[in-house]
């Protein structure tokens, strides 16, 4: 493989075994010949990160390149990494008997940014800038101040995101460090009953965590709560403002009724995902 990969991170399914001392990883409910697991990438056990020597798919075992050092584990949550060759690092700090030992407080991780991630604000503030492989660590200064340094190693195109579109994929393990924008509604729409002059509105207030997604809105009704029951609203004949933070229906009396209660609910979607509002109701016609 070349020494720039593409994927940051792919979750194996099943469990994966490592025992101390052995660079022999064997697994099971997991296919090690799917095409996201190759010799040369690493894979990640324990938070440790090891390069694959080779695949053994007759027997579903991988062979590493150095020892596995950590305890012997059994885990579900085992990763595979496409990355530079350089992998996660640490400072040195000295001991009191004058032995130099890893800082684990001063780790150092390589991490794909993709489009998505470079948007979002705490990852700017952190020093992230550019799109590609970013050699990324945290430290505490002389002051006791927390201070981010990030460097990028290999830029990329902006348009590789974790979408599909492009070629970076990032996911998952690296979200604690570098941030994905996650949905969810400030305001939600509430139930209506005897609604005057058959006039009603349902309002929503988007927002992503961090701030600063671009946010799209669609309107969904349905006359049950079933999830497949609902159908998008298009503007139209009694709807207004079907992909806007406010829906508007002029007249509740023609809404498509089975039973006396109508059900009204909102989903919202970024790039990285989408989040459903609950299901609001109208609960009486007006004639």
């Amino acid at each position: 493989m070349s020494q720039w990969g593409t994927l940051d991170s792919y979750a194996l399914v099943g469990e994966v075994t490592a025992n101390l001392n052995s660079t022999t990883v064997s697994a099971n409910n997991t296919v090690f010949s799917n095409t996201n697991v190759k010799a040369g990438y690493a894979i990640r056990i324990a938070n440790v990160a090891y390069r694959i020597e080779s695949i053994n798919t007759s027997a579903n075992t991988l062979t590493l390149d150095k020892v596995y050092t950590s305890a012997n584990i059994t885990t579900t949550s085992a990763t595979i990494q496409q990355s530079p060759k350089e992998l996660t690092t640490y400072g040195v700090a000295v001991s009191n008997a004058g032995v130099h030992v890893a800082n684990v407080s001063n780790k150092r991780t390589t991490f794909g940014v993709d489009a998505v991630e470079i948007a979002v604000t705490s990852n700017k503030n952190k020093g992230m800038s550019h799109t590609g492989w970013t050699h990324y660590h945290t430290y505490t200064d002389a002051y006791g101040t927390t201070r981010h340094k990030a460097e990028t190693l290999v830029a990329m195109s902006k348009n590789f995101n974790e979408s599909g579109a492009g070629t970076l994929l990032t996911d998952a393990n690296d979200d604690s460090t570098v941030a994905d924008y996650q949905l969810y509604f400030l305001t939600a729409p509430v139930n209506a009953s005897n609604v005057a002059g058959g006039i009603i509105s349902y309002t929503i207030a988007p927002r992503s965590r961090p701030d600063g997604a671009t946010i799209t809105t669609q309107w969904f009704g349905s006359n049950s709560t079933a999830a497949a029951n609902f159908v998008a609203i298009s503007n139209g004949g009694i709807y207004s403002g079907a992909t806007s933070n406010t829906l508007t229906i002029s007249n509740v009396s023609a809404l498509p009724y089975v039973t006396d209660t109508y059900y009204i609910r909102a989903t919202i979607s970024s790039v990285t995902g989408g989040a459903v509002s609950n299901s609001a109701t109208v609960t009486a016609k007006v004639s």
